[in-house]
């Protein structure tokens, strides 16, 4: 995960509860997806880091999700942070 450019989106990242407890294959494409968030779009990722869905733990829909928004524009995704569907937790009947 470099996101070493991002000391502020790296301290976010490192206290998740979930980067703590270890990797599953979820976590790590989670966290490989954020990181490119990152590089994209840090404002958008502050506040995605700040959702109960993406703090709590990465269930494989959460996980697809995250990856997902990396091919947004970035106009699409501050967008996102504005929705109550977003906002709360992901189910994955959204997604289909």
């Amino acid at each position: 995960m470099d996101v070493a450019p991002f000391p502020n989106v790296s301290v976010l990242m490192a206290s998740l509860p979930w980067v703590l407890e270890g990797h599953t294959s979820d976590r790590r494409v989670a966290q490989r997806n954020l990181a490119l968030i990152a590089q994209n779009d840090g404002a958008f990722l502050e506040g995605l880091l700040e959702l109960p869905w993406v703090r709590d733990d990465i269930s494989s829909d959460e996980a697809v999700a995250i990856q997902e928004i990396v091919e947004l524009r970035s106009d699409t995704t501050q967008s996102l942070l504005e929705n109550a569907w977003f906002l709360d937790d992901l189910t994955c009947h959204l997604f289909y």
